[in-house]
């Protein structure tokens, strides 16, 4: 009788890294986790979106764009730099993923990929029209994941004291 293979004892959580000032938080949040699971990997992935075409005919005027190398450029150090921050408070073996096209369609991608057992990705919090126009990454991976999905959003407490107050004030209960 053999013991588990090793690709048994792997736990690996995804972070779908965003641009918010949030990402912190989400990453702590992912490494907290993995370091509790044995075999707890990490692996970063970062969609970049909107590139521009790799040849363009006609130059953007002077200061309008932005070239498809400097953005995957930026893209790279950003991941770099959050790897190696988390290298520094996780202990275990960390990837890092840079992914061109829709951010939902490649997070689910790279989970397939790298067959994360978790995966978690963070939310702007937006609600109504902007929503509706802007779309929700964290909504469409949770409908689209085939494993467990984390929303991760930071702690905010107000809205349930204005609720408290608010029942307070007309004698509403719950």
């Amino acid at each position: 009788m053999t013991g588990p293979s090793s690709e048994s004892r792997r736990f690996v959580v995804l972070v779908a890294l965003d641009d918010s000032e949030h990402v912190h938080e989400i990453l702590r949040a992912g490494a907290k986790i993995a370091r509790g699971m044995p075999g707890g990997e990490l692996h970063l992935v970062h969609a970049v979106e909107n590139l521009p075409p790799a040849v363009s005919l006609v130059p953007p005027p002077t200061g309008m764009g932005v070239s498809r190398r400097e953005i995957l450029a930026a893209a790279r150090a950003y991941v770099a730099a959050l790897a190696s921050e988390v290298r520094g408070y996780f202990g275990g073996h960390v990837t890092t993923q840079i992914a061109l096209g829709k951010a939902r369609a490649q997070i689910l991608l790279a989970a397939a990929q790298v067959q994360a057992d978790l995966v978690l990705v963070g939310t702007h919090g937006r609600r109504g029209v902007p929503r509706m126009l802007l779309g929700s990454v964290a909504e469409g991976v949770v409908r689209g994941a085939t494993c467990p999905v984390l929303v991760v959003r930071p702690k905010d407490y107000s809205a349930v004291e204005q609720i408290e107050t608010q029942q307070a004030t007309t004698g509403d209960q719950p």
